[in-house]
């Protein structure tokens, strides 16, 4: 604890499986022993499965694809989280004056999800933008061959001439389903956490009632595509 209190005295982005743990503390206990008995047979152990579990580590840590995209629960925005490769990016529907703030809580709150995968700090991305495979104009993104929506109001499906894979419906949108399915081709309703739960159960039963295919983001499992 002292240790820890100390200024910088930080270690990140070091993840390990859980199982080293058993080559690891044999490591240690061949080595005591080959401390206090002296033998060469320990000593040979100690070494053999030190080596061992770096090696194992080493060839058997996760590969992340190149591009991948999760949709966070938030009360009161509609957040998606972008990366490639060692870059992650936050597409946000909080106002100008709120975006700083939100990126800087899904910096902590995804700390666990950058480090695994190296990442650096979040970067917002503006309303007409064009990051790796990652293309966004105003309301509408285009994340490698997944195309998204996100509807605040009635005029986000104007002007949509093309196929949306996830319409998501977002705080502020107050008009039925039933226009969205017929301005545009979709093929996912995503029912944001943001939006209030009463209005959030009748656009679910709206969707089920007309055999609408969709997801409420309330859901703990996130919503979560690698290689879009």
């Amino acid at each position: 604890t002292k240790i820890n209190s100390l200024p910088g005295a930080v270690i990140n982005q070091v993840f390990f499986p859980a199982w080293i743990m058993i080559p690891y503390f044999c490591a240690v206990i061949a080595l005591f022993l080959a401390l206090t008995k002296r033998r060469i047979v320990y000593i040979g152990s100690a070494i053999v499965l030190f080596v061992t579990s770096i090696i194992l580590s080493y060839l058997l840590k996760p590969n992340y694809p190149d591009d991948e995209f999760f949709i966070p629960q938030n009360t009161y925005f509609t957040n998606i989280v972008y990366r490639h490769q060692t870059s992650a990016f936050l597409i946000t529907t909080a106002p100008t004056q709120d975006q700083e703030a939100v990126v800087d809580l899904c910096q902590r709150f995804h700390r666990i999800f950058l480090d695994r995968r190296a990442c650096n700090d979040l970067q917002l991305v503006a309303d007409y933008d064009s990051i790796f495979s990652l293309v966004r104009h105003k309301n509408l993104l285009k994340i490698g061959r997944t195309n998204i929506a996100l509807i605040k109001e009635p005029d986000d499906i104007e002007f949509i001439d093309y196929h949306i894979n996830y319409a998501i419906i977002c705080r502020g949108y107050k008009d039925n389903i039933n226009r969205i399915v017929e301005k545009i081709s979709v093929d996912t309703i995503l029912l944001s956490n943001d939006l209030h739960p009463k209005r959030h159960n009748r656009y679910a039963d709206e969707c089920y009632s007309h055999k609408i295919p969709f997801r409420s983001l309330k859901e703990p499992r996130p919503f979560h595509i690698t290689q879009p």
